[in-house]
C-alpha cells in the first residue's frame, strides 16, 4: 500500500510466506519496507498483527513482540531504499483455516521527527495499512511452494 500524500513520502510494505503450513509447525513471514517516493522520510515503524495470536520465537534485531502485534522501528529511509525483517511463530497443533499477517505503516517526512520522538505520536503521520499475507494450515504434510492452490487474500 501507499500513501496518497506524495509531500509526506511513499513508503510499501510486501510480505512473503509458505503457501501452506502444517498445524504444529514454524512458520517464517519476512517483509520489505521501501521508499517508493523521492523524497526521504524518518521515524519508519511498521507494526505487525497475526490473527490468529501465535506464539512468536524470533523477529528481527529492529523489531520487538508485544502483547498483541510485533513493532518494527527502521528509522530513516532514503529515496529507494529498502529495510527487510522477518518473524518465525508457531502454529498450534489444534489450528485450522489460515493464519494471515497485516501491518500497519506509518512515517514521517524527513527532518519532521525530533531526535527521541515516537513517530506514531505524530498527528501528520502517514498511516498506511501493509499488504495482507495468509498462510493456509493443513493436518497433512505441507505442499512445497507453489504447488498448492493460491489460498492467500
Amino acid at each position: 500500500m501507499r500513501s496518497e500524500d506524495p509531500a509526506s513520502g511513499q513508503v510499501e510494505v510486501t510480505y512473503s510466506a509458505p503457501w501452506t503450513a502444517q498445524a504444529g509447525d514454524s512458520v517464517n513471514w519476512g517483509w520489505t519496507v521501501r521508499n517508493t517516493g523521492d523524497k526521504a522520510v524518518d521515524g519508519v515503524v511498521l507494526v505487525h498483527r497475526l490473527t490468529p495470536q501465535l506464539k512468536i520465537g524470533k523477529v528481527s534485531k529492529e523489531c520487538e513482540a508485544l502483547a498483541a502485534e510485533i513493532r518494527c522501528s527502521y528509522g530513516s529511509l532514503q529515496p529507494g531504499a529498502t529495510s527487510s525483517g522477518e518473524l518465525t511463530a508457531t502454529v498450534p497443533l489444534d489450528a485450522t483455516g489460515t493464519v494471515q499477517v497485516d501491518g500497519t505503516v506509518t512515517w514521517q517526512p524527513a527532518g519532521a521527527v525530533q531526535p527521541g520522538a515516537d513517530a506514531l505520536a505524530g498527528a501528520a503521520a502517514p498511516k498506511v495499512p501493509a499488504a495482507l499475507d495468509a498462510v493456509a494450515l493443513s493436518k497433512s504434510p505441507a505442499v512445497p511452494n507453489g504447488a498448492a492452490e493460491d489460498t492467500r487474500h
